[in-house]
Formats: C-alpha cells, sequence, structure tokens
C-alpha cells in the first residue's frame, strides 16, 4: 500500500495539471455551447448532440478521474475499479452514441472523423480497462502510466472533437456564396 501511494505522489503535479486543463477546457465547452445554441438550427440539434456530448464527456473523464487519482486515501483495488468501470461505461456509452448518429453512410465522415469520434473513444476505454486490470495484478506503475496516457488521450479527443464541432457548425451555418443569408429560426408569428 505504501508503494502505491508513493507512485501516486510521484504523478500528483501530472494529474492536477491535466484535471486543471480538462475542467477549463469543459467550462469553455459551456459557455460555447450556450452561445453557440441561440445561433444552431433546432432541427440540427439532436445531431450536434451527439458530437458535442463525447467531447464533453471526454474533457469532464480526464478532469473526474484526475481528480480521484488524487485523493489520498485511494487503495490499489480502487484505483483498478474506478478504471474498469470507466472503461466499460465508455464502451456502453459508445454504443449509445453510435446509435443516436445518422448510418455511417450518411455520416460523411473522413479518416480523422473516424478515427476520433470511433476508434479514439473506443481504444480510451479499452486502455483504462487495461489499466485497471494491472492495477488489480500489482503492476501499480504500469498501471499510472497507462492511465496518464489515457487521460492524454482523452484531453486530446475532447480538444480535437469540440474544435472539429464548432468549425462545422460555422461551415453549416455560412450562407453558400452568391446566396444571400437566410435566418436561422423561423420569425415569431
Amino acid at each position: 500500500m505504501r508503494e502505491f501511494h508513493a507512485l501516486l505522489r510521484e504523478w500528483e503535479t501530472f494529474y492536477l495539471l491535466l484535471g486543471t486543463a480538462g475542467a477549463t477546457l469543459a467550462g469553455l465547452m459551456f459557455i460555447a455551447v450556450t452561445v453557440g445554441e441561440r445561433l444552431t438550427r433546432r432541427t440540427r440539434m439532436p445531431l450536434l448532440r451527439a458530437h458535442l456530448d463525447p467531447a464533453l464527456l471526454a474533457l469532464l473523464l480526464t478532469l473526474i478521474l484526475s481528480a480521484t487519482l488524487l485523493m489520498p486515501s485511494l487503495t490499489r483495488f480502487w484505483f483498478g475499479t474506478v478504471l474498469v468501470g470507466s472503461g466499460a461505461g465508455g464502451v456502453i456509452y459508445m454504443l449509445a452514441v453510435q446509435r443516436a448518429l445518422p448510418p455511417p453512410k450518411r455520416r460523411r465522415w473522413d479518416g480523422p472523423d473516424w478515427m476520433w469520434y470511433a476508434v479514439a473513444p473506443l481504444l480510451s476505454s479499452g486502455l483504462l480497462i487495461a489499466a485497471g486490470a494491472l492495477a488489480f495484478t500489482g503492476q501499480s506503475r504500469a498501471a499510472l502510466t497507462t492511465a496518464a496516457l489515457t487521460l492524454i488521450l482523452l484531453l486530446l479527443m475532447g480538444v480535437r472533437n469540440a474544435w472539429d464541432l464548432v468549425t462545422f457548425s460555422i461551415m453549416m451555418d455560412s450562407p453558400e456564396p452568391g446566396h444571400d443569408a437566410t435566418p436561422r429560426d423561423p420569425p415569431p408569428a
């Protein structure tokens, strides 16, 4: 137990910085969504939510797991349990999100979109499960390293997908060249 807590102390600053970054970026997303919601057509909200929610979840998961790893009473067993549970929850959540999206043929995703919206979430979930398994088998250093790399992936995924969503929304709301801008929502009657 002392060895595990000594290892946690070595990672303390890393998880503190990563958690702070996740919290700050998640807060900025809340502001962006609040401002952007007024500019978005209501008919596109389900599609935007299906892309926005996973990006926000990645940032919040970075914050929550970082905060968990800073708990002074955390044991290796609970560390493994939290990681395996988060990874399994991530797989279940991604399956639900995939059901909310249009069929793959209608998504018009390019290679990077597939990587960041489909592969990276499943990879991060698998890495969390692997990190938890390492913790259960007593390989604390490997578990902490795998968890750290996964949190970096989650942070990058959240930032990339949030930025992709913002640029997509701007392009969708911009009028075609040579066309007049149309109102986003019908005027009140």
